[in-house]
């Protein structure tokens, strides 16, 4: 399938005699309360850094509605979703809590908020408490509560020193290896890493990589803004020639969901990709399918659209978000506007209006998009 002569051939027999795209499987309320309480807990039970991120990757799409490219890909990507963008804000007034992301950039390129009910109604999906546990899994300093208007706000203080890779050579390696064996004072862990980091040295390098440029970097550590291994590394890979700070080294918001390593049981500062996702992902949703349609009891919510069995695509879990937000308008009673701001439809449209490009964005009107899926 490489050839690109057969490439051509294939493109050429669709172009005349056209395609049918096959309609993914959606998902349902049951499958997403099995995937939450029963499949991912029991297939990585052993590997806590694997099933909080995956539960969060889940939630962020079921919930929040968000692409899995979005939800994943943070750190120094320049788009997805970095763990200092997420809040847990709690209502002074009502003690109502929601579970608040920001996205600097999407499929659309453009920002937007996303507001998720602290606990789904029929899937007994609890946000709140998966993104606790993914916070306390990966160590990360959440900052004490402070007050916004009328609202508590909590967030993670989650940062990494990003090296450009751009102008650095093969041989280059060996002077980062002996930084990262240097870096043990601040990283117990970082001789088990070793070969783990080197790996993505090497990988992302090369000047032909097909992901471009803006993929040519490392990221080398992860702490609170204050935590004192980062400056040690930035002036270490200066000191060692490999860069100059504030230039090809920086400092930068850390990724929310993290690459692992040592069979899914050590967290390097790297970003999860998306492109890593739809193993675990596939083996979940076909888990909680077989679940959710014991015998004599089939899942009321499933449609598989004339298939023999479910067909998980990118989508499946963002079109339950978004037919939850339409199926019960009568319960948020919110426009479709508020719909698609949450989902992510028609964002350039509403770019080109500033009144709709503004509405609803101050904290206290966000907040009430989060009945959107609540009845998931």
């Amino acid at each position: 399938m490489a050839d690109p002569d057969l490439k051509a051939l294939i493109k050429e027999l669709k172009d005349v005699d056209g395609t049918t795209k096959q309609p993914v499987t959606t998902g349902t309320s049951r499958m997403l309360g099995l995937a939450m309480h029963q499949v991912i807990p029991e297939l990585w039970g052993d590997k806590p850094l694997i099933a909080a991120r995956d539960q969060v990757n889940l939630v962020n799409e079921a919930v929040g509605a968000l692409r899995v490219g979005e939800s994943c890909n943070g750190g120094g990507e320049g788009y997805g979703l970095d763990a200092n963008n997420t809040f847990i804000v709690t209502d002074a007034e009502t003690g109502e809590i929601t579970v608040e992301i920001y996205l600097k950039d999407s499929k659309t390129h453009l920002p937007r908020w996303v507001d998720m009910a602290n606990m789904t109604t029929k899937s007994k999906v609890d946000v709140e408490a998966i993104y606790r546990n993914l916070y306390k899994v990966n160590g990360l300093t959440v900052c004490p509560p402070r007050r916004e208007g009328r609202f508590w706000v909590e967030q993670p203080d989650s940062w990494s020193v990003r090296l450009s890779l751009l102008t650095l050579e093969a041989e280059h390696e060996a002077a980062l290896r002996g930084i990262l064996l240097a870096y043990e004072p601040f990283d117990k862990q970082i001789k088990t890493k070793l070969n783990t980091m080197l790996n993505y040295f090497r990988q992302r390098r090369k000047p032909d990589q097909k992901a471009g440029e803006e993929h040519r970097y490392i990221l080398l550590t992860e702490g609170q803004n204050s935590f004192p291994g980062h400056r040690w590394m930035m002036e270490a890979l200066e000191t060692a020639g490999l860069g100059r700070i504030n230039e090809s080294i920086h400092l930068v918001p850390a990724a929310l969901l993290r690459a692992t390593c040592g069979a899914g049981r050590l967290l390097t500062p790297m970003p999860f990709l998306s492109t890593s996702t739809y193993d675990n992902m596939h083996k979940t949703f076909a888990e909680s399918f077989l679940r959710a349609n014991p015998v004599g009891d089939p899942d009321p919510e499933l449609d598989v659209q004339g298939h023999s069995g479910p067909i998980l695509g990118q989508h499946s879990w963002r079109r339950y978000a978004d037919r939850t937000a339409r199926d019960h308008k009568s319960y948020h009673q919110l426009p479709d506007s508020a719909i698609d701001m949450y989902c992510g439809w028609n964002l350039k449209e509403m770019d080109k209006s500033m009144q709709a490009h503004y509405a609803g964005q101050e904290r206290a009107h966000r907040v009430l998009r989060r009945k959107l899926t609540q009845q998931g």
